[in-house]
């Protein structure tokens, strides 16, 4: 079972940990923070937070106990916080138990390989003009604009603002661990950070300018700088992003390692999960979902969306909606008119409304999401005067009519047959629910 630990916990002189320590670099340096969270089962598994405002990173030992994933997501739950989306790394057979596992708090679209690459011996690059210094009080115009243009490459519409370079340069400027590169003209063609935690170096913000690229300045940059990490008795490391192919064909030419990967991704509180009766532009964007994954009866799915619009807007019907992290999941329909079923009699009426449309992604099923939806939309339908809910279910659905059976709809009203717009008719079964 896992536990609150202290930094000098005995599962980081483990023999698993220590061969991984160099890849969880930051699990180390988090361990001084006063925020530090830190849990573990003493054996498995790490889960470390420095700061609400950082990433959870989660080490796990190669073939852990599988078991242990209950703890695992009972602990990153526990991590979450009141933000929409918060940042998780661990190890690749971590995150795929995670998908297999179909954890409801995962949002499966925020997936990252992060590389890892490390360097035991500098391989020096071809002759390249370049001298390795730290920066001087001179430098700082230009320092602000590659550390603005940096941020913007790395973190595209949500960059740091330029006040917020200046502050950083000015933290630069008296930091022994970050260096330049100047061409012969003294220009500064590249730039580095490091930081140092036991032996470890671990190299941050490598950037060039643009007009200043493919000419070997960052290799160059870089072997130097290992170099000198490397005599220091440091062993250097780094993460990557694998979609900067010049950057991570320069670490190579330097004499950098490949390591393999760990995986990035966010999480968020179920809480981000809302039961609501749909808008105008959520049925169309839902709809427009539908019709796209639609194959062989694409045309149905055009004309049934163009009734709903039409049937919405004229006030006889209600679509409820699940929506996680504002992306709609699931849905169930409340048709209020007799004018738009086929067989009206005993189904709709002036406190009986008919269920129909109950859909969830397939990549959200079974997670209980639907059922919430289906709390909410029989306690608004109570609320607006209904007492009755009535549905409809092919014969042969038997899935579907078990799960029918568990929401209550149990009391066997007719048989009759529906036409689909493509002229395809269907045998229907109906029951009803009543509303105490």
């Amino acid at each position: 079972m896992y536990k609150k630990i202290k930094a000098n916990n005995k599962i980081f002189n483990s023999p698993e940990f220590q061969k991984d320590k160099y890849k969880f670099n930051l699990i180390l340096r988090n361990l001084p923070s006063p925020e530090l969270e830190l849990y573990s089962d003493d054996d498995n598994y790490i889960i470390c937070r420095g700061s609400k405002k950082w990433p959870t990173w989660i080490w796990t030992k190669d073939n852990f106990n599988h078991t242990k994933v209950n703890e695992i997501e009972e602990l990153i739950k526990l991590y979450l916080t009141d933000n929409k989306k918060d940042k998780f790394t661990c190890k690749k057979e971590l995150y795929d138990l995670l998908v297999e596992r179909k954890f409801p708090n995962l949002n499966k679209d925020d997936y990252f390989e992060m590389g890892f690459l490390i360097c035991h011996k500098a391989i020096k690059p071809k002759e390249c003009d370049g001298v390795l210094s730290r920066p001087n009080k001179e430098d700082r115009k230009t320092l602000e604009q590659y550390w603005y243009q940096d941020n913007i490459e790395m973190n595209g519409i949500e960059p740091i603002t330029k006040e917020q370079a200046k502050k950083d340069v000015d933290g630069f400027l008296v930091d022994d661990k970050f260096y330049i590169l100047r061409n012969p003209q003294g220009k500064i063609v590249s730039m580095v950070n490091y930081s140092i935690i036991d032996n470890q170096a671990k190299l941050s913000h490598v950037y060039t300018p643009i007009e200043e690229r493919k000419k070997g300045y960052a290799t160059n940059l870089i072997y130097l700088i290992t170099k000198k990490l490397l005599n220091e008795g440091f062993v250097p490391l780094l993460y990557t992003d694998y979609n900067y192919i010049p950057s991570n064909k320069a670490y190579i030419n330097a004499g950098y390692t490949d390591c393999g990967i760990l995986i990035n991704f966010t999480c968020s509180k179920i809480d981000n999960y809302i039961c609501k009766i749909a808008t105008l532009d959520e049925m169309n964007k839902k709809w427009d979902y539908e019709i796209n994954k639609a194959t062989d009866d694409k045309e149905n799915w055009i004309i049934w969306k163009k009734e709903n619009i039409e049937r919405f807007q004229k006030g006889l019907i209600i679509p409820y909606y699940g929506l996680l992290n504002g992306e709609t999941i699931c849905e169930c329909t409340a048709i209020l008119d007799r004018s738009i079923l086929e067989n009206p009699d005993n189904l709709v009426n002036e406190t009986t409304a008919y269920l129909s449309a109950f859909r969830t992604n397939k990549e959200y099923q079974g997670q209980g999401y639907f059922s919430k939806l289906f709390k909410y939309m029989i306690n608004d339908l109570k609320i607006k005067g209904y007492k009755e809910v009535t549905l409809g279910v092919e014969p042969d659905e038997e899935k579907n009519k078990a799960i029918y059976q568990k929401y209550g709809f149990i009391e066997h009203i007719k048989n009759s047959k529906e036409t689909y717009p493509d002229g395809t008719i269907i045998e229907v079964e109906y029951y009803k629910k009543k509303l105490d």
